[in-house]
């Protein structure tokens, strides 16, 4: 689980946290394979959020979201 508490919103803190979130799934995603990124936004302000991070709705509406590793890779600007 990654969170920020109201006191540190807007100072980036939480893309820094996805960031690292990202590059530890590629790590993985390299020795032990995955297809993607999955989470369960907390709420709707929160999927907003991981939209602008790449993410998708698995269903119109849904807190259930993920991002391919493909996605993740060139967010990152790494190579698969």
């Amino acid at each position: 689980m990654v969170g920020v508490t109201d006191g540190w919103r807007g100072k980036r803190l939480g893309t820094a946290l996805m960031t690292h979130a990202f590059e530890r799934t590629l790590l993985i995603a390299e020795h032990a394979g995955c297809h993607c990124l999955w989470l369960n936004a907390v709420d709707e302000e929160t999927a907003v959020f991981y939209e602008g991070l790449q993410f998708e709705r698995i269903k119109p509406g849904a807190l259930e979201m993920y991002v391919s590793i493909d996605t993740i890779a060139d967010a990152l600007g790494a190579t698969q």
